[in-house]
């Protein structure tokens, strides 16, 4: 039912986990074998919130589980939560926190999950830097500049909005990175973004239009900054 295209059917479906869930704690076992974890995250992948909400607590009840964790992080599953810390609904928030505590606790999660999530903020905080000022511009580029490879795994990363970070923020450093050109660099950005407002799906459009309106108003701020 989860892997439906018809709403009712996914709701029902993991509602239905949500439940088994609860009742009786050992069918995490016969969820993990039957299959249900992949529908589950593409649920986190889902436009609508409260599937992401529903599918987020089943996660969160399973992921306390060693074998369970095991099976998360095979489907790319670390980048989508870091996206979610970003919703606006509490409860969403809060689970995912939780599922990335759990995972966190085996092999290199723990790194991955920082990684992602410092490269992020600290893209971000020079991009900020760097806006309309060369001064600043040149400093980074003392400092040793910075690489391509920052961008690459947020540029590949299955969340829309990572993407969509990644570009602006090449974008806005295409003069500071040193292993490419700044057009290259630029055009790479200007394409991505092209083709997430191409990709037809309306989740991803909104999420390039509300990142865009961030931007200028990023830039606004960062213009009185200078």
């Amino acid at each position: 039912m989860m892997g439906s295209n018809e709403y009712k059917k996914q709701e029902m479906g993991v509602r239905s986990l949500e439940i088994l869930c609860v009742v009786k704690k050992h069918y995490w076992k016969a969820i993990n074998s039957s299959g249900s974890i992949p529908a589950l995250i593409n649920l986190l992948r889902s436009k609508h919130e409260t599937l992401q909400c529903i599918s987020a607590a089943v996660l969160c009840n399973l992921s306390t589980y060693l074998p369970v964790c095991h099976s998360i992080i095979t489907y790319d599953i670390i980048p989508v939560l870091i996206g979610l810390l970003h919703s606006q609904q509490p409860e969403l928030q809060s689970r995912c926190a939780v599922i990335l505590c759990d995972i966190a606790q085996i092999e290199d999660n723990a790194s991955q999950i920082a990684s992602l999530d410092i490269c992020l903020r600290a893209a971000s905080a020079l991009a900020l830097f760097v806006f309309n000022n060369p001064n600043q511009e040149h400093l980074i580029r003392e400092a040793g500049g910075i690489e391509m490879s920052v961008f690459q795994n947020l540029l590949q990363s299955s969340k829309e909005v990572n993407q969509a970070n990644a570009a602006f923020q090449m974008i806005m450093l295409a003069k500071v990175i040193i292993d490419k050109d700044d057009v290259t660099l630029s055009a790479t950005g200007i394409m991505t973004l092209v083709n997430l407002l191409k990709s037809g799906k309306s989740s991803t459009v909104i999420v390039v239009v509300h990142y865009c309106t961030a931007q200028s108003t990023f830039q606004l701020i960062a213009v009185q900054l200078i």
